[in-house]
């Protein structure tokens, strides 16, 4: 499944070259190891707030959250938590504390309880087993879209659909679920089923389909040599290895005569790794010292530039960096398309004359870091905003079009029902 935010830990390395340190943002099982250590659980509010794990929670938010906050705003809502019994949960007061103190603070931070914590280092240790999907970007309360399954993926092969709506997850509604209870209802074992619920089209009686779990294995880049002329590359997120599937799967299609065209299809993409962002803005950057994206953080600005991402990534090859150099582009971008994926279409529009094609973006500019708060638990806050070269932010407006084209949302990508990948395909054809 999808991921569906930049959930990251921050290391600071030393960059390829002399300047500022690249601010690479890794998933969670990057995180230090962690141990089921027990906390004592006090439920008086002076003892909560002297307790390791609110402590520390206070000294990321001084340190590191986007804008200064007092104290007394985040122990304001730790009273009021710890006067209703029922809103602690698993014997954990700091935790409660923490979860209101952010739940104030803004919509993208999120405390990341021992349980689900050590469940997603569990989850990172094997194989990656699911049923293969990619959802949309919502908030609570509205549908969950499945974007696309993942191709060869059990969802596929038992019929489900770009476009459908999941109404129930074994039977539980999904409607007032966050994206972490859904993962959670999705994830299961190997060989294990679980029933989606689904609404399709205009079909008033909703579908239900069993799915096995299994071994999914995840590609992010799909690229397709459509004629002489153009080369279509969807990247559906940024993981691990991104740049590396960009740059190898790109080599292939380039044999023999180089098409003047490239439609890169980032509908759908929720963003994800930085360094990743970076890595393919870099494949496109005429020089290293090319401005791909800044983060505004409360301190001090943070520049990434060409050459900044992962050092696990492989330098793009010579012939298929000088197409890329020349290549007339158009991007693909809908309501979905957010935060990393943002910030590469916009870099490229800056710095490629790309055109972007679709509906305005979903519009997530915050970068969030996830830092450890003891051996057991997390949080995820916001640390800061990302901003284009020429100093454009998308935080919450989202990035506007070039040319508009409505989005049905009954396709599958680049397929025959797809009007805005034929209105993409007909700009670029030669005229």
């Amino acid at each position: 499944m999808a991921r569906h935010a930049i959930e990251a830990l921050v290391r600071l390395r030393t960059p390829m070259r002399s300047r500022a340190l690249a601010f690479l943002l890794v998933l969670l099982h990057g995180a230090c190891q962690v141990a089921a250590a027990a906390e004592p659980a006090p439920r008086d509010f002076e003892m909560v707030i002297q307790s390791p794990r609110w402590t520390a929670f206070v000294d990321r938010v001084h340190g590191s959250f986007v804008r200064a906050v007092d104290n007394a705003d985040l122990e304001a809502p730790c009273r009021r938590v710890l006067a209703d019994p029922s809103a602690v949960q698993d014997d954990d007061p700091a935790g409660a504390c923490i979860t209101a103190a952010l739940a104030s603070l803004d919509s993208t931070s999120a405390y990341i309880a021992p349980k689900q914590l050590a469940a997603d280092r569990e989850r990172a240790k094997g194989p990656y087993v699911a049923i293969g999907l990619e959802l949309a970007t919502r908030p609570p309360g509205t549908p969950l879209t499945i974007v696309t399954p993942i191709q060869g993926a059990p969802a596929e092969r038992a019929g489900v659909r770009a476009g459908d709506r999941i109404v129930a997850i074994d039977g539980t509604d999904v409607l007032p679920l966050t994206t972490d209870d859904i993962t959670k209802l999705l994830r299961g074992a190997r060989g294990s089923a679980v029933t989606l619920t689904l609404l399709r089209g205009d079909a008033a009686t909703p579908l239900a389909i069993t799915i096995k779990r299994e071994e999914v294995r995840l590609s992010d880049v799909r690229v397709r040599r459509l004629d002489d002329t153009l080369v279509y590359v969807r990247i559906s997120r940024f993981s691990e290895n991104t740049t590396n599937e960009f740059s190898t799967r790109l080599e292939s299609a380039l044999q023999g005569a180089h098409p003047g065209g490239l439609i890169i299809d980032l509908r759908g993409n929720s963003g994800g790794l930085f360094d990743q962002v970076v890595g393919i803005g870099t494949a496109f950057a005429r020089s290293l010292d090319t401005l791909v994206v800044s983060v505004r953080m409360r301190k001090e600005p943070m520049m990434f530039r060409a050459g900044d991402g992962s050092s696990r990534t492989k330098p793009v090859a010579p012939r298929v960096r000088e197409w890329l150099a020349s290549v007339s582009i158009l991007v693909l971008v809908d309501a979905k398309t957010a935060s990393g994926a943002e910030a590469l279409a916009q870099f490229l529009r800056e710095h490629r004359d790309a055109r972007l094609v679709g509906v305005r973006t979903f519009g997530h500019g915050t970068v969030n870091t996830v830092f450890l708060l003891d051996r057991a638990a997390a949080v995820k806050l916001a640390t800061g905003e990302m901003v284009s070269p020429q100093g454009v932010r998308w935080a919450s407006s989202g990035l506007p079009v070039d040319v508009e084209v409505a989005d049905p949302g009954k396709f599958e990508y680049a397929d025959t029902n797809d009007i805005a990948f034929a209105r993409a395909r007909q700009l670029l054809q030669p005229r």
